[in-house]
């Protein structure tokens, strides 16, 4: 079973018209399911408390572009990545100081409680504000209550094609770099085992790079 917010689009979302939880990373997840021979089940929950859910043992993983950070593999055993992505530093329009991620000592980084992004924040000097999801970022730049949000690129060109009236832009961007995999409690080595072959088996046969060009247009299933 996958746990994963069902909010961030282009990641995992329900379609406007069929109401259908769909999104890159729901449709890797069934990929790698049929792959080991089980099928995919899904449940919903804010992003600050899906590895919570995997602790407490109310589902097995989480499909929900989680990095496999320092400090989280302390806790998890995680997969080989299924994604490849990029950072980015998220500003309103008109603010033309912040050029690289080394730009944001001081200011005030609107960020999801317990994602890798707030703490590349707050490690580059930022205070951050909390926030739910990334349309609660946008909002507190917009209103001026945050001065920047770190986020994945994907996630924030898909947001800008969706909103282009919105009043932020992409300030500055970090190099492709692997940017999900799936997390599992420790001592789970037999099953990530077999998700690292589904992995390596969908990226050879070209499914998971059909899924990525069918949600970004390219591919960054793989390096």
């Amino acid at each position: 079973m996958f746990a994963t917010e069902g909010t961030f689009a282009p990641f995992n979302y329900h379609d406007a018209d069929t109401n259908e939880l769909t999104g890159y990373d729901v449709d890797v997840a069934k990929a790698v399911a049929k792959e080991i021979g089980v099928k995919a089940t899904f449940v919903e929950g804010g992003f600050d408390s899906l590895l919570a859910g995997v602790d407490a043992k109310k589902y097995d993983t989480v499909a929900d572009q989680i990095s496999a950070t320092s400090e989280r593999q302390k806790k998890y055993d995680f997969t080989d990545p299924y994604t490849y992505s990029y950072g980015v530093v998220v500003a309103n329009k008109g603010n033309n100081t912040v050029q690289s991620f080394d730009d944001v000592e001081g200011l005030k980084s609107a960020q999801t409680g317990t994602s890798n992004w707030n703490q590349i924040a707050q490690e580059k000097g930022a205070s951050i504000v909390q926030v739910g999801d990334f349309s609660q970022s946008v909002i507190a730049l917009e209103s001026g209550r945050a001065d920047i949000s770190f986020n994945d690129g994907l996630a924030v060109i898909d947001y800008l094609k969706q909103h282009p009236d919105a009043k932020i832009k992409i300030a500055a961007k970090s190099e492709k770099t692997p940017s999900a995999q799936f997390p599992f409690r420790k001592g789970s080595d037999d099953l990530v085992a077999a998700i690292d072959k589904a992995i390596t088996d969908l990226q050879k046969d070209d499914t998971l790079t059909k899924i990525s060009e069918k949600y970004f247009g390219e591919d960054f299933s793989q390096k």
